[in-house]
């Protein structure tokens, strides 16, 4: 079976990776057995250089990703900003989920992780005093 089975009672983690060039990062496609409304979390660590980022999570009943693709959200762009977490909900009737990360710019470090879950294990955002 292609792709990663992910169960509904775990968050799965699309991308998690350092970025340290301008590039295009794709990630693995992950098979979800829960559709429906799903939450998508981006935690933003470490932002150093002067580059920007651009987050889209993609869907399709391909595992390829080759057609039948359809975009679930967009993250605010991302730019040499503190640490912060952004989360998006959308609804996903498709088989396959994947991330892809835009990074330009001079990019020292960039490290963001995006991560699904269904809506049902949805984290509110929490200030602290």
């Amino acid at each position: 079976m292609p792709g990663t089975l992910v169960s509904d009672s775990l968050a799965v983690v699309l991308s998690s990776a350092n970025i340290t060039s301008a590039t295009t990062t794709t990630g693995t496609a992950f098979e979800i057995s829960w559709p429906g409304n799903i939450q998508i979390e981006a935690v933003i660590g470490t932002q150093t250089g002067t580059h920007t980022e651009d987050i889209e999570v993609q869907a399709s009943d391909s595992s390829t990703f080759a057609s039948t693709n359809v975009s679930l959200g967009r993250f605010a762009q991302i730019a040499n900003t503190a640490t912060a977490t952004q989360r998006l909900t959308a609804f996903c009737n498709k088989k396959y989920i994947r991330c892809v990360r835009i990074t330009a710019g001079t990019v020292t470090a960039s490290t963001i992780t995006v991560t699904v879950r269904p809506v049902t294990f949805q984290r509110a955002l929490t200030t602290s005093a």
